[in-house]
């Protein structure tokens, strides 16, 4: 059985038109998904996009979130204070027990970088950020500066 077969309202927000449209067409049989384009500024990826990164509002209700799924988002937001007002947003819908599934570029063994092509944080500021909020469930990999070696974490909302 997969995530098709699954009764489940699934809600995708991406800041490229191209995406949404591709997912509304992959997914266009079922009535329980929906797409939203989030028409947020970022250099690499929608450089036409009207909203800050800072103000980005995820369009869903407080706590009506039951897992949220941020694969390679953090990778690709730039600054600390954009991944901080995300983790923000994704707390502010995320239920509490919810399920948070994320992906990042750390330091090390990663350098540094605001590049919005590939971007990586310290460890600790990333641990910061999930801190109070999340219990660490499980995190692997992310060990080599690969171009897709992700640390990848599942944490559950206190």
């Amino acid at each position: 059985m997969g995530l098709l077969d699954e009764p489940i309202t699934y809600i995708g927000l991406d800041i490229v038109p191209g995406c949404i449209e591709f997912c509304e067409l992959a997914f266009a049989e079922n009535d329980n998904y929906q797409f939203v384009h989030l028409d947020v500024y970022n250099g690499r990826y929608n450089r036409n996009g009207t909203i800050a990164p800072q103000q980005a509002v995820f369009p869903l209700d407080d706590a009506s979130v039951d897992v949220a799924i941020a694969s390679s988002l953090f990778t690709h937001l730039g600054t600390l204070d954009v991944a901080r007002h995300y983790m923000d947003e994704i707390c502010r819908v995320l239920k509490s027990g919810g399920q948070f599934f994320n992906s990042w570029f750390r330091s090390p063994p990663n350098e540094v970088s605001e590049a919005e092509s590939r971007t990586a944080y310290r460890e600790i500021d990333i641990r910061e950020m999930l801190a109070g909020r999340f219990t660490m469930r499980y995190s692997a990999r992310g060990e080599t500066t690969a171009p897709h070696d992700q640390w990848a974490i599942v944490a559950v909302k206190k």
